[in-house]
């Protein structure tokens, strides 16, 4: 299971599954099939609830959500022509709808959106893991891994 791994502590994954009923890391479904955008849209809600749910109760100085739908499903799902039943629109626009939501419930923080990557000329670089680190917000390890290392 989970548990150990992505939730500190551990029974925090307990509190999350029973919150959203059952909370998945990874969409497990066909990429390219109706299932795939059905539990893309259905993470995207668990994920919302769930972050909005440990703001709230935990009151953290710092906290960091990720949603993964959009990336995900723009490598299955993109096209040139937009259309109402574009799976990659319908998951970009729950995404809106839900960030919507929360940033009227949060209006009165500081709050930074930003994506790992888009898809225009990279003129710059901004490596969040080096500002939290010197805010003294995280402690990093060096774990062989290239990637995280150079966030």
């Amino acid at each position: 299971e989970y548990k150990e791994e992505y939730s500190h502590p551990p029974e925090k994954w307990d509190e999350l599954t029973e919150l959203v009923d059952g909370y998945k890391l990874r969409n497990d479904k066909v990429p390219g099939s109706l299932d795939y955008v059905d539990l893309s849209l259905e993470l995207v809600d668990k994920r919302f609830t769930g972050f909005e749910h440990f703001i709230e109760s935990e009151d953290p100085d710092l906290a960091v959500g990720l949603i993964r739908a959009t990336d995900r499903v723009a490598h299955h799902y993109w096209e040139t022509e937009v259309s109402d039943d574009n799976a990659l629109l319908q998951v970009y626009k729950r995404v809106d709808e839900r960030l919507s939501e929360f940033l009227e419930r949060h209006d009165d923080e500081d709050i930074v959106i930003m994506s790992d990557h888009g898809f225009e000329k990279v003129t710059g670089k901004f490596m969040p893991n080096k500002v939290l680190a010197d805010e003294g917000f995280v402690h990093l390890t060096d774990s062989g891994d290239s990637t995280k290392a150079a966030l």
